[in-house]
């Protein structure tokens, strides 16, 4: 009687115990779920991955658009250079540490890919999410990481070349600022182009060397000619993913 009486409120309050069984416990190693997610499901999650995601291929239509917007952008400068004759200086400087804290902060915080019996969301740092159905999915392929550069040219133009070549600028602007040549303001805004110049080229470097380090890349290409390149190093953990999909 009493085992009724105890079963009768604990219904009345919601508590099941087979329910409070079947919840995975969030953050216990072993488990792909998130916090609620039932063990067994159809959806998992793969955390903290380095991906890029971008279009494949070039149409003529997609090239008629990037050299429209690059026309428009050199005639906004050139504009702008009327107004003020350092906003060129301005603009590239702002283009650039923004590139750079983009490049860098994406990396950092990595990507995390949710997927489905039907569907990818790609979670990207910065980025909205990114739904990518099954039936949009054209091919899936296993590839050899093969960098267009190989390392050491990059190291050279990162560590060396840009560095010296920014060096050499400022001592010469310096040096025509102190004999009266250069404006102490323009000397001042060249110092600030050529130190996030280097850090930009910096933020390359880093993105080319972490992508590197990965002998393996997983490429999903989709009808709209769009690429994801999940990067790894070991392409078991990525099996699931392909079964799902497939």
């Amino acid at each position: 009687m009493t085992f009724r009486i105890s079963e009768t409120i604990h219904k009345w309050m919601g508590w099941c115990p087979v329910k409070a069984g079947m919840a995975a416990p969030a953050g216990i190693e072993g488990y792909k779920t998130e916090p609620d997610q039932v063990p067994g499901s159809n959806e998992g999650i793969i955390y903290d991955k380095i991906v890029d995601y971008s279009s494949t291929g070039t149409s003529v239509w997609r090239l008629l658009l990037f050299g429209m917007g690059i026309a428009i952008i050199v005639s906004f400068i050139k504009l702008a250079t009327l107004v003020f004759f350092a906003a060129d200086m301005i603009l590239l400087t702002s283009f650039m540490i923004a590139a750079a804290f983009v490049i860098v902060y994406t990396d950092k915080k990595r990507t995390n890919i949710k997927y489905g019996p039907g569907n990818l969301i790609i979670q990207r740092p910065l980025f909205k999410p990114v739904l990518i159905q099954k039936d949009e999915i054209t091919a899936m392929e296993l590839r050899e990481n093969k960098r267009p550069l190989p390392k050491w040219l990059t190291a050279v133009t990162a560590f060396i070349l840009v560095p010296v070549y920014s060096a050499f600028c400022v001592y010469r602007g310096l040096f025509s600022c102190i004999s009266g040549g250069v404006a102490a303001f323009s000397f001042i805004i060249g110092l600030g182009f050529y130190i996030i110049l280097v850090i930009f080229v910096l933020s390359i470097y880093s993105y080319s060397d972490t992508r590197r380090r990965f002998p393996k890349i997983f490429v999903i290409t989709t009808k709209q000619n769009k690429s994801l390149m999940i990067y790894t190093k070991n392409s078991e953990e990525l099996t699931e993913l392909q079964e799902r999909l497939l």
